[in-house]
C-alpha cells in the first residue's frame, strides 16, 4: 500500500469494522488513529502533548484485544507478539517535539508533491525519449504560459476589468480548451472502490478465506 492508501484507510477503517470486532479492539484502532492526527498537529503545548501521550497509552492498554481476536497476522498464521520497530519509535514522538518542534516539519510530502509537479508530470507529457532536455523545456513553457497569464490579468485590471469578470474569462477559457477524453479514449486510470460493499461481501462469506474477528 503507498501512502495515499493508507491515509485513505484511516478514514474509513472505524466504519467499517465497527460492529464486527470486540469494543476493545475497536477502541484500539481508534486510539491509535488519535495518535496519528494529534502527532500532526502545526503546533503544540503541554495539554496537545498530554493528548499525544494519552492516547498513545490508551493504544497500548487496549492493544491485547487484536492479539486476543487473532488480527494480528504473519506470513505463518497468527502472531501474539507487539515487535513492530516502527511502533516501538512512536514512544519517543512526543519527546521528539518537545526538543525539536512539531513532527510536520520533516514530512516528506513537499518534496514528494514537488517531485510530482516538477519531474514526473513533466517527464509524462514528453515522448520517453531526452528526459532531461524535455522535462526542462515543459517547466520552461509552463513558466511562461503562468507569466503571460499574470501579464494578461494585471492588463485587464488596468484597463477596469473587475476581478470577477476577470475569474469569469478565465474560467470560460479553461472549459473551452479542455479536452473531450470520451473522444480521445482517455478515461481516469484510479479505480473507485466501494469498501463498505467489500466488507459486507467478506462478511457474507462469499470468500472463505478472508481473515476475520470474533466478535463478542
Amino acid at each position: 500500500m503507498t501512502g495515499r492508501d493508507h491515509r485513505a484507510a484511516q478514514r474509513y477503517i472505524i466504519a467499517v469494522i465497527a460492529g464486527g470486532v470486540p469494543p476493545k479492539f475497536l477502541a484500539a484502532i481508534r486510539t491509535l488513529l488519535d495518535f496519528r492526527y494529534f502527532a500532526q498537529m502545526p503546533r503544540f503545548d503541554h495539554d496537545a502533548l498530554a493528548k499525544v501521550e494519552g492516547s498513545l497509552r490508551a493504544f497500548h492498554d487496549y492493544k491485547p484485544a487484536i492479539l486476543t481476536a487473532g488480527a494480528r497476522q504473519g506470513s505463518k498464521g497468527p502472531l501474539d507478539h507487539w515487535e513492530i520497530p516502527k511502533l516501538e519509535l512512536l514512544q519517543h514522538i512526543a519527546r521528539s517535539i518537545r526538543t525539536s518542534g512539531a513532527v510536520i516539519q520533516w514530512t516528506a510530502d513537499v518534496t514528494e508533491h514537488a517531485h510530482v509537479t516538477e519531474i514526473k508530470q513533466p517527464a509524462r507529457s514528453g515522448n520517453n525519449q531526452d528526459y532531461y532536455s524535455q522535462i526542462a523545456q515543459h517547466l520552461d513553457c509552463r513558466e511562461k504560459c503562468s507569466r503571460f497569464n499574470l501579464t494578461t490579468h494585471l492588463i485587464s485590471i488596468e484597463e477596469g476589468g473587475s476581478l470577477e469578470e476577470d475569474q469569469e474569462d478565465q474560467e470560460d477559457r479553461e472549459l473551452e480548451h479542455e479536452p473531450d477524453l470520451e473522444a480521445l479514449h482517455i478515461f481516469p486510470t484510479r479505480k473507485i472502490v466501494n469498501y463498505f460493499e467489500s466488507a459486507k461481501t467478506l462478511a457474507s462469506g462469499v470468500v472463505p478465506d478472508a481473515a476475520r474477528c470474533a466478535s463478542k
